[in-house]
C-alpha cells in the first residue's frame, strides 16, 4: 500500500520584504513540498516549564515555602523599623533648656513714669475747741489709733464749774418759770371772773413770757458748757495713724490751737503732673503700679 504524500502549503499574508528569515525559510519548505521544521528548542522548553512546575509544587508541600514567606515577613519588617527608626532620628532635634521658650498670650503695655507726692485720701488736723491746760497728751508721732480712742486731755476743772454753774442758773430760772406759770393761770381764773384786774393779768403774763426767755437762753449756756465739758477730752475721729503731734502736756492753748493730726493710711492718692502729649490716653480707671520712698522695690497698685 501506498501512501500519498501530501504537500502543505502555508499560506502567507505578509509581502517578501517583510518576512523574518525563519518565515522565509519555512515559505521555501513549503514551496519544495516540505512539511514546516519543527524548532528543536519546543521540547527543552516544554520539559523546563514541567520540571519548574514540579519543583514548585516539592517547594510548596515541603513546607519551605511558608519558611520562606515568614523569612520574608520578618526581614520586610525589621527594614521597616530601622527605615522608621532613621526617619525618627532625623526628624528629632535636640535643643538646650536656654534655646527653649514657652509661648503665651499676653497684654502689651506702654509704661509712663512720673513722679508726684503721696498723700492720703482722709486726713484730719485736729484744733484745741477749748482754751485750757493741757493734761495729757496719749500718743505720739507714728502710734497707729482705733477710733474712739483719747488723744489729748485737758485740764477740766474751770469747765466743771462752768458746766455747774449754768446748770444751777437754769435750775432756778426753771423754777421761777414754774411759779410764774401758776400765777399766770390763778391771775387769769379770777380776771375770768371779775375778781382781778386787767394790768395783773398783764403783768402776770409779762412775767412769764421773761422767764421763758430767760430759761432758754440758760439752757443753751448749759448746752454749751457741757460741749465744752466734753471737748477737754480728745478722740480719735476714725482708724489710722498719727502723723504730726504739735502740743505737750502742761501746756495752755487757746480754742483753735493745733493739737495732732491723724490721717487713714488705708487709702492713699499720688498728685502727679504728666506730659501733655499723654493726655489723650489717661482717662479715668487705668491702672496704676507706685513705688515709695522708703518702701523698697514693693509695688502698690492703684486707679487714676
Amino acid at each position: 500500500m501506498r501512501r500519498k504524500k501530501t504537500a502543505m502549503t502555508t499560506r502567507n499574508d505578509k509581502p517578501d520584504w517583510a518576512l523574518t528569515k525563519r518565515e522565509r525559510a519555512q515559505a521555501e519548505r513549503a514551496a519544495k513540498g516540505l512539511p514546516p521544521k519543527k524548532h528543536p528548542l519546543r521540547w527543552l522548553w516544554l520539559i523546563a516549564l514541567v520540571a519548574l512546575a514540579g519543583g514548585a509544587a516539592w517547594f510548596v508541600q515541603s513546607g519551605r515555602f511558608a519558611q520562606f514567606q515568614a523569612d520574608r515577613a520578618a526581614a520586610t519588617a525589621e527594614a521597616q523599623a530601622e527605615a522608621d527608626l532613621r526617619a525618627k532620628r532625623a526628624a528629632t532635634l535636640q535643643l538646650a533648656p536656654f534655646e527653649v521658650t514657652t509661648l503665651a498670650p499676653a497684654t502689651l503695655m506702654e509704661t509712663l513714669k512720673i513722679t508726684g507726692s503721696l498723700a492720703p485720701v482722709r486726713q484730719v488736723h485736729l484744733s484745741s475747741e477749748v482754751s485750757a491746760k493741757v493734761e495729757a497728751v496719749a500718743v505720739r508721732a507714728g502710734d497707729a489709733v482705733a477710733a474712739g480712742d483719747v488723744l489729748v486731755r485737758f485740764d477740766a476743772t474751770a469747765l466743771d464749774i462752768q458746766l455747774a454753774q449754768a446748770t444751777a442758773n437754769a435750775e432756778a430760772t426753771r423754777v421761777q418759770l414754774e411759779q410764774a406759770r401758776s400765777d399766770f393761770d390763778r391771775t387769769k381764773d379770777l380776771a375770768d371772773r371779775g375778781l382781778a384786774a386787767q394790768n395783773n393779768l398783764d403783768r402776770a403774763r409779762s412775767t412769764l413770757a421773761q422767764l421763758t426767755a430767760t430759761l432758754a437762753a440758760q439752757e443753751t449756756l448749759v448746752a454749751n458748757a457741757q460741749r465744752a465739758r466734753d471737748n477737754a477730752v480728745v478722740r480719735a475721729p476714725f482708724d489710722g495713724v498719727v502723723f504730726e503731734r504739735a502740743v505737750d502736756p502742761g501746756q495752755f492753748v487757746a480754742t483753735g490751737t493745733p493739737l495732732m493730726t491723724v490721717v487713714d493710711l488705708a487709702a492713699l492718692e499720688v498728685e502727679a503732673t504728666a506730659p501733655v502729649s499723654y493726655a489723650p490716653d489717661l482717662a479715668p480707671g487705668l491702672d496704676v503700679a507706685l513705688t515709695v520712698e522708703g518702701f523698697g522695690d514693693r509695688v502698690f497698685e492703684g486707679k487714676v
